[in-house]
């Protein structure tokens, strides 16, 4: 990032404005930041290829998305605060009919404190770089079905996902306005090659993220940990604009690479097993 902008270290609110006119695609002019970020690196856009067909994940990872699903239920379910009112209107209430003959006319039921919703759309992505070459791609696979199929089951309250995979290209595994059962094979196509373009995807994927009509937007990073050159001031712009940036590590577990990036809010996982903790954990902070 700070290549492309000539060698010069921008402000947060600098880099904002560059990526408002990215988005907007608006004209700018010479001489400033905004102009050089659209002339650096990023000024074309990564081609993003559409993955098709595939194979199911295994059973390990099949369990891990039904664990992560069922954490996420339980804390859905800690904040509902349902309770029964009675009154003369709502739905009749037959062990109460026998208050009706006393006079009491408060004999139908209506439930309030009904689920608030999560509103939010998160944009997962998937390192497919070299270095996610092995167990590491393996694991990346897994957890993003895990993710997907644990968040589909929540679509009713609040939740929309797109899952994207990146390298040097973009990969579009699901998009918005998908149904996860139609796309869950392909995140077996996922397969780790080339380079770690954070900064480039990120933008791309900030791009739908702002045309979303929910509250809140994260993205999810699963990677091995490179996040690129100077990620933490990607990341704090983002942060102006409203969009939390959230991570699992997978492999070796250096957390050093988060905490550089100004992630506060990341799991690890060495193994399939682990993956439901690290999501959860990534995933649970503020977000119900």
């Amino acid at each position: 990032m700070k290549a492309a902008l000539g060698g010069v270290h921008p402000g947060v609110s600098d880099l904002g404005s560059a990526i408002e006119a990215i988005l907007s695609g608006e004209d700018v002019g010479e001489g400033n930041h905004i102009a050089k970020v659209k002339t650096g690196p990023m000024e074309n856009e990564m081609k993003i290829v559409r993955l098709n067909g595939g194979d199911l994940p295994d059973l390990q990872a099949k369990a891990a998305a039904n664990r992560l699903a069922a954490r996420l239920e339980q804390l859905l379910e800690a904040k509902t605060n349902r309770r029964d009112v009675y009154g003369e209107e709502g739905r009749l209430c037959g062990r109460r009919l026998v208050n009706a003959v006393a006079g009491d006319q408060q004999v139908f039921r209506r439930v309030t404190g009904e689920k608030d919703g999560l509103d939010v759309a998160v944009s997962l992505l998937i390192d497919c770089s070299g270095s996610m070459i092995g167990d590491e791609m393996e694991l990346a696979r897994a957890a993003g079905y895990a993710v997907a199929e644990a968040f589909s089951k929540f679509e009713s309250q609040g939740v929309a996902l797109e899952v994207k995979g990146f390298n040097d290209h973009i990969y579009a595994v699901k998009e918005f306005h998908e149904s996860f059962p139609s796309r869950s094979k392909t995140f077996s196509r996922l397969n780790a090659s080339g380079g770690t373009e954070f900064q480039p995807t990120i933008i791309q994927s900030v791009k739908t993220l702002v045309i979303r009509r929910e509250a809140r937007k994260i993205v999810l990073f699963i990677t091995d940990g490179d996040l690129g050159t100077e990620p933490s001031i990607l990341v704090n712009t983002l942060k102006t604009q409203g969009i939390e940036v959230r991570g699992v590590l997978v492999g070796n577990e250096d957390e050093s690479f988060f905490e550089e990036a100004e992630i506060k809010h990341f799991g690890c996982a060495n193994d399939t097993a682990a993956i439901p903790a690290a999501v959860f954990k990534a995933m649970e902070k503020d977000l119900f």
